[in-house]
């Protein structure tokens, strides 16, 4: 509450004007001047386990693409050659729009093709699946750094095949989690506050339409609606998958299930105490789950590099 969090209705002129002497600190920059100053860096790095055969760092998982990709990417090819025919960017068809198509189907074809069938063994679901159970049996009663045993917890990151409708209620692990009068006040209070900024966000970004001030980026990228998608719920497919390879249900929730700001923190407050080991989510701020946390799951890459930080964020917290 101390500090700037964004300009209201500053025009893109003078926010140009402020960077000439403002400074912005990006991790590297904090490490580097707490180095310097002989200040311990309390930025950590991600604990290298080399019986798992991890060095820290993200690891790209490959899975093999689904039978039907090669008919799906002819079709693909042919949007592409007709936009170059036209010679302009078609109203209803861009390059935008086929990149995020491509990279709907390459999470999985089923959302794009519904004569898709369900995925291979090497499929992306299936490997993440996997991977996930397998982090799971590694991580169970283990030490942490404050001394306590207990469970690992996982959160697997997936935007696109969320779940609509009726979702399953939260399971009763989670529903029997206590609150404090504090937590459901800072619960409901984040909420708000989260829900003022959305506000002002959309109220800045039709200011820039008005003033004209990004007028330097692309239409079709400034207004790229989301991807077009089959309704298929990915969300219930990997849980099912989880459940078949030996995690319990009730250990598994979707972000989805928790759609009140006080279900939202039973949730948190369950995953810091291993009630919850896989968290699926599409949401990549606003949580502090870290206590336990032992691996994150990208099942598809954001864009923008800022979504991805956030993301990995909730870890190294």
């Amino acid at each position: 509450r101390t500090r700037l969090r964004h300009w209201r209705n500053l025009s893109h002129g003078l926010s140009r004007i402020m960077a000439r002497w403002s400074s912005v600190m990006t991790s590297q920059d904090v490490r580097r001047e707490l180095s310097e100053l002989g200040a311990p860096v309390v930025i950590p790095s991600i604990r290298r386990d080399a019986s798992a055969g991890w060095d820290g760092k993200a690891k790209n998982v490959i899975s093999k693409p689904h039978p039907l990709w090669d008919r799906y990417m002819h079709g693909i090819t042919q949007r592409i050659e007709r936009m170059k025919e036209i010679g302009t960017i078609d109203a209803q068809d861009n390059m935008l729009k086929v990149m995020q198509d491509v990279s709907a189907a390459a999470i999985d074809l089923r959302l794009k093709d519904e004569s898709a069938h369900e995925d291979l063994e090497q499929g992306r679901l299936s490997v993440a699946s996997r991977n996930i159970a397998d982090v799971y049996q590694r991580y169970s009663n283990v030490t942490f750094d404050d001394g306590e045993t207990g469970d690992g917890t996982q959160i697997v990151f997936l935007d696109l095949g969320v779940p609509k409708g009726k979702v399953p209620d939260l399971p009763r692990n989670v529903q029997d989690v206590d609150l404090t009068e504090a937590e459901i006040r800072e619960a409901e209070e984040a909420a708000a506050e989260a829900e003022e900024a959305q506000k002002e966000r959309e109220a800045d970004a039709a200011d820039q339409e008005e003033t004209g001030s990004q007028e330097d980026v692309p239409p079709d990228i400034k207004n790229a609606p989301p991807p077009d998608t089959i309704d298929t719920n990915l969300y219930q497919m990997l849980r099912e998958k989880l459940v078949k390879a030996g995690i319990p249900d009730n250990e598994i929730v979707f972000r989805h299930q928790a759609p009140t700001p006080v279900e939202e923190a039973r949730v948190y407050k369950a995953m810091q105490a291993g009630k919850i080991r896989v968290f699926i989510t599409n949401k990549d701020t606003g949580f502090n789950v870290q206590d336990r946390l032992v691996a994150l799951h990208h099942l598809d890459v954001p864009y923008n590099p800022d979504t991805l930080i956030q993301r990995e964020g909730r870890m190294f917290r």
